[in-house]
């Protein structure tokens, strides 16, 4: 017997959409699509030549900063723009790699922020 599994079932960690929340990329600024505890992904107005691995930073509205979050692209869309409500030249999925117990420890407090 052959059963489908979902792509949110294949997910070790859930995944929370957030507002009011940046991502720092090596290129620019772009806005957090969702979160977890494994990765994350973003959306961004231009286009970015982003690398396989690189450092972000994580910004929210409250003041919460994460600094340096070491990570390694996953998936990457390029849109094409069909209409004026499609203002995202880029979506990037990304886990994250090698965080310190202080980095795990401010991404769980976002992370269970967010559940609240």
């Amino acid at each position: 017997m052959i059963t489908h599994t979902s792509q949110t079932d294949l997910r070790r960690y859930q995944r929370y959409e957030i507002d009011n929340v940046v991502v720092v990329t090596p290129e620019g600024v772009c806005q957090l699509g969702d979160i977890s505890q494994g990765g994350l992904s973003f959306k961004c107005l231009y286009l970015q030549n982003l690398p396989e691995t690189y450092q972000i930073d994580i910004l929210n509205t409250s003041g919460t900063h994460l600094e340096n979050l070491s990570i390694e692209k996953v998936w990457e869309s390029r849109e094409k723009k069909t209409n004026v409500a499609d203002i995202f030249a880029q979506r990037v999925g990304v886990r994250f790699k090698g965080l310190s117990s202080e980095q795990e420890s401010n991404l769980r407090h976002i992370i269970d922020h967010i559940q609240m």
